[in-house]
């Protein structure tokens, strides 16, 4: 929970880190990290808090990204070897490379068409 709590000190005290893809926003975002869910509370530009949750838990989320920990930590390195994601390693590209997708949503609101 230490690494959660210090990229959420980042992202509390950057305002950089508010502007476009990181705006304001109301929600509850789970992380399934191989057997291990954690949940992400997002208050306008604060995450208020992160925490380490039972599986259960998901449904409580808005909605949450899966993948496996060795994918995690792929992603992870990539971002401490650039400062940031590249091509491979950004949340839209993982997602789209993946047939079930990265994110989830118990509630099954996600995804309207039109």
């Amino acid at each position: 929970m230490a690494w959660f709590d210090a990229v959420r000190d980042i992202y509390n005290h950057d305002d950089a880190m508010h502007g476009a893809g990181s705006g304001s926003c109301d929600c509850v975002v789970g992380l399934q990290v191989g057997r291990e869910f954690f949940q992400l509370i997002f208050e306008g530009f604060e995450c208020s808090e992160a925490r380490k949750v039972t599986k259960a838990k998901l449904d409580e989320c808005d909605f949450y990204l899966h993948m496996p920990s060795k994918d995690w930590r792929a992603m992870l390195q990539n971002i401490q070897e650039h400062g940031h994601a590249t091509d491979n390693y950004t949340l839209n590209t993982l997602d789209l490379d993946r047939a079930e997708g990265l994110s989830t949503s118990t509630h099954n609101d996600q995804v309207f068409s039109i």
